[in-house]
């Protein structure tokens, strides 16, 4: 096996340990994710509103897992000076920035879990959790390693506080990801899909509802060639500043 595979395992191991020991996390990201289920419950919605609300929920709880990295790199950074220490062991920094991905993305399946369940049974899809891994794994892997890197470039710890918070209300609130980009007008629904949100949000309908503007496959490609353009360049940045 690899020296930088059992590296990668081992720190993603690690983190995820460290993630697990504040259960409140597990409890809180589906509470916050079922709040505008709430809301749709209240105005008593249809259930295939209910069910464009939960596929926007699946989407958005990924979302604040993956910003979450940049409040654990500017940490390690700053209070525990584990970069420091990163800089004079044989680990890779893109191995460091990979376990952390992985490690967020475990942590944001485990979270996403209630809502996958609620989600399969109120549209009656079986395939609905393997299509909702399969798209929060291109959304983590496109998010988490930009999000890492702009921990790294906080000048301060206290930045982390807020940021997190505007730019999963950026990705997730504004944009139509708990209702279907189609509410829009047409050259904005088309527009919005640029959104990686947007692009997963649709495409998890798609697959599971048959119901998105353009083919769910294709979208599925765009997530997967954001998701490797995200990684390959938050590697080179993060190498660039640890040098």
């Amino acid at each position: 096996m690899p020296r930088w595979f059992r590296q990668l395992v081992g720190l993603a191991a690690a983190l995820l340990k460290s993630s697990l020991r504040y259960r409140t996390m597990l409890v809180q990201l589906p509470i916050v994710a079922l709040i505008p289920v709430y809301f749709a419950l209240v105005y008593r919605l249809s259930t295939a509103e209910l069910i464009q609300v939960l596929a926007g929920g699946v989407v958005s709880t990924g979302v604040w897992v993956a910003t979450g990295v940049m409040q654990d790199v500017a940490y390690e950074r700053e209070v525990y000076r584990f970069l420091e220490m990163l800089i004079a062991s044989p680990m890779k920094p893109h191995v460091y920035l990979l376990a952390h991905v992985v490690a967020s993305y475990l942590d944001a399946g485990l979270s996403t879990i209630p809502l996958i369940a609620l989600y399969a049974w109120a549209s009656g899809s079986p395939l609905s959790p393997l299509w909702a891994l399969a798209i929060s794994a291109l959304l983590t892997f496109t998010l988490a390693p930009l999000s890492g890197v702009i921990g790294l470039r906080m000048r301060s710890v206290k930045e982390v506080g807020a940021l997190p918070s505007f730019i999963s209300t950026l990705l997730v609130f504004i944009p139509p990801v708990y209702y279907p980009a189609s509410r829009l007008p047409e050259p904005l629904s088309y527009a919005s899909l640029a959104i990686p949100t947007v692009a997963a949000a649709e495409a998890f309908r798609g697959l599971t509802l048959g119901s998105s503007l353009i083919d769910p496959l294709i979208l599925l490609g765009y997530l997967a060639l954001l998701s490797a353009a995200a990684t390959g360049a938050a590697a080179r940045l993060l190498d660039w500043r640890l040098d």
